[in-house]
């Protein structure tokens, strides 16, 4: 079902903390560096609301062209036990389908962030210390990749 949903939706979705933004600085979406120092070699989203929107203070919207749409795998989800940290889960792993409510898309590493992407940065759900000088400069290093606005 997300395959055939994955082939008509227009926009993934994904909420995420400041330390993500700069993964996207060089145009391309790029995962995160895990406690490991390893990557997962995807970015997740999903394709409508998931349960980490309301915790997360940005929220990024990527309109599907031609060359995300031929790069996106969807999740598997499985009743069975998936003994996987999640920074261990690569693009082909399955997941329990107690997540399934994310409907996850999984974008490789490299795939060029297309023109269109927004990134909202939702001001109240910042922490109190938050450098915002520091992000502001941040979010202005991403002008040529998405547009970023704070709400």
């Amino acid at each position: 079902m997300l395959n055939e949903e994955s082939g008509r939706i227009s926009t993934l979705w994904r909420w995420m903390d400041l330390e993500e933004l700069q993964s996207y600085e060089d145009g391309t979406f790029q995962s995160r560096v895990e406690n490991d120092g390893g990557r997962r070699g995807y970015k997740a989203f999903s394709m409508g609301e998931n349960p980490y929107a309301r915790e997360r203070p940005v929220a990024v919207s990527v309109p599907i062209d031609w060359a995300v749409r031929s790069a996106i795998k969807t999740a598997s989800y499985t009743a069975l036990p998936r003994p996987l940290q999640p920074s261990a889960e690569r693009i082909g792993d399955e997941k329990h389908v107690r997540y399934a409510r994310e409907t996850e898309c999984r974008v490789p590493d490299g795939v060029r962030v297309p023109r269109g992407t927004r990134m909202r940065v939702d001001i109240a759900k910042l922490r109190r210390d938050t450098d915002m000088a520091r992000l502001r400069s941040v979010c202005r290093s991403l002008e040529s990749v998405a547009d970023v606005s704070f709400i």
